[in-house]
């Protein structure tokens, strides 16, 4: 059943801060003083933050660079930094310039890219502040130049005027193809804006040049409240870990998704398994109080050569042996001796990539019936079934055609033994197949599906002994992970120009 390691074709592009060494640090990217519009002086801003236990705070002040004395080993530290802001006809923009070594004039711009291109030569790291705030819409961002960031999250506006979350901006950005952080900031004036929203940096040390190094590179995460503890990739399945929380959300390009909702205990962990459509996810983990943790996008990233060779490779064929005399089970799926059957393998996710899982099919005929065996190593009691569609639940699921690219009839079976069928090759909604299943749950460390579908039914026309159909054999799982005989390359799973080829001996 152990199924054999397949190249690697799928790598996530992120920047993973919980694989670097570092220590984390908390600190807030956004905030004004008397220098500006805000209240406090920067000792103000010192004492407040820390007793917040903060590490360092950029001081943000409108077109001035705000230098504050820096006593050794005073914390938090405070960094030099501008917020920027201007009109383009009747659009608003604010941008927090991070990594700045001299002060910015006051001036005006034609256009956002002049902005943005004149930011590139001044500092490090360009944030685009509060975009739900500044009323210009989300395409106003589009097609004017790079940008490092946005803020997800600003405390500031949000106690004012409600209009501090920007999560839809964000995934605006990464459709578009932008590859943009997300800070929660606090846009502090004074202490009825501060200590909401910051972000959790992995460091060297707490240095000017070590926290802006790490900023840069997208090792931190934005945070409320809640700890992210780790994110890690198997294939395409992603999981995180964090501190407890009442939800987590995965949140993808597309209408693609998955939302974990906690039951009687507290989340501390989820995994999703990514829609191969999927083009960037990011991770929120969202406590009881309805304060979130957000990681920065992840990026899917498909090896188009290897995919090609793969789909070349994987096309399969085998032959069924005939079963004969005695071995001859007379349309009783429970009376063959699997013994003798033909064991398919081996088993990979709908793009080809590799797995962990240990599944075997095993198949053969008696001239009259074709036989499977169709088993995963699991824990039974971990199967899904809805009761509402065979489709929606953990099944297995067969196709067959008479020639390799044209219309298939697909049948699903699910735990209980239910059975679904289509017909994709003719007028007739449903395959009228025959087909006898039986679903095994009863054994402690598999599922176990055994079918028998005569060969007068299984294509049309019908199938005999010599004759060579096309299958495919897809053990699908709620939520949409999926494994197969022979991988399709799409999202989906009926694809007839994916079929492998079963000689009936």
């Amino acid at each position: 059943m152990q199924n054999k390691r397949v190249p690697q074709l799928v790598t996530f592009d992120y920047a993973n801060p919980f694989r670097v060494p570092g220590r984390w640090l908390k600190g807030n990217t956004h905030t004004h003083t008397v220098n500006s519009d805000g209240v406090w002086t920067a000792d103000d801003v010192r004492r407040g933050y820390g007793r917040h236990g903060y590490d360092f705070v950029f001081l943000t002040d409108h077109w001035k660079r705000t230098v504050a004395s820096s006593p050794a080993r005073a914390r938090p530290l405070l960094i030099p930094a501008e917020e920027v802001d201007f009109l383009i006809g009747r659009q608003l923009y604010h941008a927090v310039c991070l990594g700045i070594s001299d002060e910015w004039p006051r001036r005006s711009f034609k256009s956002v890219a002049e902005f943005i291109r004149q930011a590139r030569r001044r500092c490090d790291y360009i944030v685009m502040a509060h975009p739900y705030w500044s009323g210009t819409r989300s395409d106003g961002y589009l097609g004017v130049g790079a940008f490092d960031a946005t803020e997800v999250y600003n405390t500031g506006v949000d106690r004012s005027i409600a209009k501090g979350y920007s999560g839809t901006y964000w995934d605006d950005y990464l459709d578009a193809g932008l590859r943009v952080h997300g800070l929660a900031a606090d846009d502090a004036h004074g202490e009825n804006h501060a200590y909401g929203g910051w972000i959790m940096v992995k460091a060297t040390a707490c240095t000017e040049k070590a926290i802006m190094a790490a900023i840069r590179k997208g090792h931190f995460y934005a945070t409320q409240g809640p700890e992210i503890r780790d994110i890690r990739f198997d294939g395409r399945r992603m999981t995180v870990k964090c501190s407890p929380v009442h939800r987590i959300n995965f949140i993808c390009s597309g209408y693609f998704g998955k939302v974990c909702q906690a039951g009687s205990r507290p989340l501390t962990e989820a995994s999703w398994e990514l829609h191969p459509d999927v083009a960037w996810a990011r991770i929120e983990c969202v406590d009881r109080e309805g304060r979130i943790a957000w990681s920065n996008p992840i990026w899917q990233r498909w090896d188009t050569r290897r995919i090609e060779a793969m789909k070349r490779r994987t096309l399969r064929s085998v032959t069924a042996p005939r079963l004969r005399g005695a071995n001859a089970a007379m349309g009783d799926p429970e009376r063959v001796d699997w013994t003798a059957a033909r064991t398919l393998s081996p088993w990979m996710g709908l793009m080809g990539e590799s797995t962990r899982r240990k599944l075997e099919v095993r198949l053969a005929h008696d001239g009259r019936y074709l036989y499977l065996q169709l088993e995963e190593m699991l824990d039974p009691r971990s199967l899904v079934v809805n009761r509402r569609t065979v489709w929606l639940d953990d099944e297995w699921e067969v196709f067959f055609s008479r020639e390799r690219g044209q219309p298939c009839r697909q049948m699903g079976v699910n735990a209980t033994g239910a059975m679904l069928t289509v017909d994709h090759s003719g007028t007739a909604a449903t395959w009228d197949n025959g087909a006898k299943a039986v679903s095994e749950t009863r054994l402690r460390d598999r599922w176990r599906v055994r079918l028998a579908l005569p060969l007068a039914r299984l294509v049309p026309g019908g199938a005999q002994p010599g004759d060579t159909v096309y299958a495919n054999f897809i053990r699908s799982t709620e939520g949409g992970s999926a494994l197969a005989w022979v991988p399709t390359f799409k999202s989906h799973y009926h694809e007839p120009s994916r079929l492998g080829a079963v000689r009936l001996e």
